[in-house]
């Protein structure tokens, strides 16, 4: 039997008990529960199992699983944090800055030493 068609009609058992939880631990991990709490949500829905376990099926499972993504999500993902945008404004305004003083260096390069054109073209 060839190993493409064996894979294909023969699915693995489930090896961990909180495998079949897996959307429910992702949920509570995205929403900022720890360990610990997601451990005693288990435990009060009859499911027996230590941090440590919980630990490992985190690193295993849940990252490499893609998020679900709300529209509340979405908007906090795309929405700066007051800090960030204040950040952004005070990049902004540095740019801003910097442009202006370099489009005056620009016009007149000499005007910071004292020289002026006269009529004619020529420094003073």
């Amino acid at each position: 039997m060839k190993l493409e068609r064996w894979l294909k009609e023969v699915k693995p058992k489930v090896r961990s008990k909180l495998d079949p939880h897996v959307d429910e631990i992702a949920t509570l991990r995205e929403r900022g529960y720890t360990q610990l709490q997601i451990t005693e949500f288990l435990r009060l829905n009859g499911i027996e199992t230590t941090r440590e376990n919980l630990r490992f099926f985190l690193e295993k499972k849940v990252k490499n699983k893609p998020a679900k993504q709300t529209a509340t999500i979405q908007t906090q993902e795309t929405r700066p944090t007051k800090e960030e945008a204040k950040h952004n404004q005070n990049k902004k305004e540095r740019k801003s800055t910097s442009d202006n003083t370099k489009k005056e260096k620009k016009q007149d390069p000499y005007e910071e030493f004292g020289w002026f054109l006269d009529p004619e073209g020529k420094y003073q």
